[in-house]
């Protein structure tokens, strides 16, 4: 074997670099298409066993609480007890929420963070004064993780023709629910 098939530099964007070993000559339209398809949470793991998806700048924003309470502003920490940051609306990159999430007043903030969010892990979920369809909802609750809902001030969760979802439908999204106020 020589030299220069010990290791084979290639790119596959501007931002990832792979050294691909000599025994592990796989295509690299299998690496493309693995890290184009895989979810974030399957990209997680991937890089957790091999070097090769790990990226130089992560495209995801992992918190552990988002506050949105303004119409193009939010809060957010990264760990529990630190300090919030702002930033905002649209963000560019795609938030991953951990802990705690916390919608406010503002009607055309839902729409911004179901867009802007690619996976939403909150055990505590706390809506205030904010109208929310039963979709957007099953989007916010569908890692079903959620312990804890709190919904106050007029706040509504409704079907798709209008009317309000059922207590047995909400409460189907949440099965690891311990403390419901609404």
């Amino acid at each position: 074997m020589s030299q220069k098939d010990v290791n084979l530099p290639f790119k596959f964007t501007s931002d990832i670099t792979f050294t691909v070993p000599s025994l592990q000559r796989y295509p690299t339209d299998i690496f493309k298409w693995i890290k184009k398809n895989a979810n974030p949470r399957m990209l997680i793991k991937l890089m957790q066993v091999c070097k090769y998806f790990c990226y130089q700048k992560f495209p995801y924003l992992v918190t552990y609480s988002f506050d949105g309470f303004e119409e193009d502003i939010f809060n957010y920490s990264i760990k529990s007890g630190y300090i919030n940051k702002r930033m905002k609306y649209p963000c560019n990159k795609s938030l991953w929420i951990t802990r705690v999430l916390t919608l406010k007043t503002f009607p055309s903030i839902l729409p911004k963070f179901i867009e802007s969010m690619i996976i939403c892990d909150a055990t505590y979920i706390h809506l205030e004064r904010i109208h929310v369809s039963f979709s957007d909802f099953k989007i916010l609750t569908a890692s079903r993780s959620v312990e804890i809902l709190h919904c106050y001030g007029n706040t509504m969760i409704c079907d798709d023709s209008g009317n309000i979802a059922s207590l047995e439908n909400i409460l189907e999204c949440l099965p690891k629910l311990e403390r419901l106020v609404l």
